[in-house]
């Protein structure tokens, strides 16, 4: 089983408004660890990718889009 751990911060306004954020590249990382022979992990991030979220006037998410380039992989 693959276990992805996605860590994305996203700048929020204090004050909550319907918007569309996009993910901060310099703050956030895409990183994934994989059982390898059942004795340790293999561990990587995706160094290439983008995202957004969407937000309603409640502040809550409506839409979370990401997509990560397959070639920017490093183990």
């Amino acid at each position: 089983m693959k276990t992805f751990i996605w860590s994305l911060l996203f700048v929020l306004s204090p004050v909550l408004q319907a918007a569309t954020w996009q993910v901060n590249d310099d703050h956030s990382e895409i990183l994934f660890s994989v059982p390898y022979l059942s004795v340790s992990e293999v561990t990587g991030r995706f160094s290439k990718f983008a995202g957004e979220l969407e937000l309603d006037e409640q502040g809550r998410a409506q839409k979370l889009a990401i997509s990560i380039e397959a070639a920017s992989i490093d183990t």
